[in-house]
């Protein structure tokens, strides 16, 4: 799985930085391509627009480039579902209760060079996992494993409750972890608690 981005700021400085930063510490999963846009209608005006995953765009004060950024990102949601928006912005601001689910992640222009750099890396890894993930086939007895698990259910009641042994417990955990490209039952319960199963 690699990722398409779309950068969207009129600061050509700051595509160009922001698209140095990616190219040197690609996502997880890789790095497909990166397109620059300056403007609302240039993105709209992409022809594939379904095929782009995240959107990475600043959002500072009350300029024109803000207000085309808040027309943009409120449409969003109703047009197109699968495309994520990340926005470089103020970390102290709940984005989301603005716009919705279409929201990644915000990211702190004012930090660190290397700071910016771990949480470009944290959002993209993130956002691939899961969209990597979210290809996977989860059988109807791993999801009701996972979610016992999730609940705080031993391997020895799950067994008990759903009428298997406990090897076949551990069995089922090991293929989820497996499946899904995790490290261990930690990482299982993470990866579930941050997305829906």
């Amino acid at each position: 799985y690699c990722m398409n981005i779309i950068i969207m700021s009129n600061d050509n400085y700051f595509s160009e930085g922001l698209s140095y930063l990616l190219k040197r510490h690609p996502p997880t999963f890789g790095l497909k391509d990166i397109y620059h846009c300056n403007t609302l209608s240039q993105v709209l005006a992409y022809a594939d627009l379904n095929k782009v995953d995240l959107i990475l765009t600043e959002l500072y004060g009350n300029n024109e480039s803000a207000n085309d950024t808040y027309n943009f990102v409120c449409n969003m949601n109703e047009h197109y579902e699968k495309v994520k928006v990340v926005i470089v912005g103020d970390p102290c601001i709940n984005y989301s209760i603005i716009f919705g689910s279409c929201i990644a992640g915000v990211l702190d222009r004012k930090v660190t060079t290397k700071q910016f750099i771990e949480n470009v890396i944290s959002i993209t890894d993130l956002h691939t996992k899961k969209a990597a993930c979210s290809n996977v086939k989860i059988s109807h007895m791993e999801r009701s494993i996972i979610n016992m698990h999730l609940t705080g259910e031993s391997n020895n009641e799950i067994s008990r409750l759903l009428g298997i042994s406990m090897k076949t417990v551990y069995t089922h955990k090991k293929n989820c972890i497996s499946k899904l490209g995790l490290r261990n039952r930690n990482c299982l319960s993470l990866h579930f608690k941050s997305s829906s199963i």
